[in-house]
């Protein structure tokens, strides 16, 4: 990756990452709760993980989220209660949701992303169950891989923080 095409990534993510934050404090109101921290897994059916979290890319920057792989159109769905905080393209993300579920018992408060959908299912601002079809797997934005590229990127934020996920989200 040149320099240049580097510091682009860099802006357009933290654009990104300006984006989403100000969504989860917009849409976390207080009487948004998230009641348990008993998350399901966003697909009920998946090849395999493709990228972990924190795993280095072909450039060497720090993966943000989980890779799940599995065929274009394959239903995803939110991972808990909450609300849809943004559904749109954005960046190298494509088509992506966010949901914020609130703030939890132990105080701290859970946003799910959800990216590279062939489509989106729901409407920024719409109430969604732990369950609910968020969006269909996709190969949009910036994707790479056998087979198109087909998969799932999901991210888990605490606090506005990226965390890996699959401490708190089964995997199956």
């Amino acid at each position: 990756m040149t320099d240049a095409a580097k510091k682009a990534y860099e802006d357009a993510t933290a654009a990104l990452d300006a984006y989403v934050r100000e969504q989860s404090r917009r849409y976390t109101t207080a009487d948004l709760h998230l009641t348990s921290l008993d998350f399901r897994c966003p697909l009920d059916s998946y090849g395999r993980i493709t990228t972990q979290f924190a795993e280095p890319d072909p450039w060497g920057i720090p993966h943000r989220g989980t890779d799940f792989a599995a065929p274009g159109g394959t239903p995803i769905y939110a991972i808990a209660d909450g609300v849809v905080s943004a559904a749109r393209t954005m960046n190298s993300y494509g088509n992506c949701v966010q949901v914020s579920h609130g703030t939890a018992d132990d105080g701290h408060r859970y946003d799910s992303l959800y990216a590279h959908m062939s489509s989106i299912a729901v409407a920024q601002g719409a109430a969604v169950q732990k369950g609910d079809l968020l969006g269909y797997v996709g190969n949009t934005g910036n994707v790479y891989g056998a087979g198109g590229g087909y998969h799932l990127h999901l991210e888990l934020r605490v606090d506005g923080s990226r965390v890996d996920l699959l401490g708190f989200v089964p995997s199956r």
